[in-house]
């Protein structure tokens, strides 16, 4: 028998969503590729609507557009989203960890 004693967990609570209604609530779904590499912006803010709240910086990468699933079709757009502030040390998981993009952008950039 194993038996494991935790004194603290770490872990945030987030809303699931499904891909219906992800979908339903979305103006613009496209499959799309990457055209530059991520680029900061000036945005930083802290989202409070996660716990515990988790310090970010506003990021942009412009995509080119493959197919349109739902709206207006456009050649290319540029995708606002947000990462953390301070990245992860690569040996500590976070179970349910806030749901971050991440792109590598371009190979040819590489």
């Amino acid at each position: 028998m194993l038996a494991l004693l935790i004194s603290h967990g770490f872990g945030y609570s987030i809303t699931p969503w499904s891909y219906k209604d992800l979908f339903a609530k979305s103006d613009f779904v496209v499959i799309a590729s990457p055209l530059t590499r991520p680029r900061d912006t000036s945005e930083r803010m802290t989202l409070q609507h996660i716990s515990p709240p988790v310090p970010v910086i506003g990021v942009n990468t412009e995509f080119k557009t493959l197919l349109v699933l739902k709206g207006s079709k456009r050649q290319r757009f540029v995708l606002h989203y947000y990462r953390e502030s301070r990245k992860p040390a690569p040996n500590k998981i976070i179970l349910g960890g806030p749901d971050l993009l991440d792109f590598q952008g371009p190979k040819e950039l590489k």
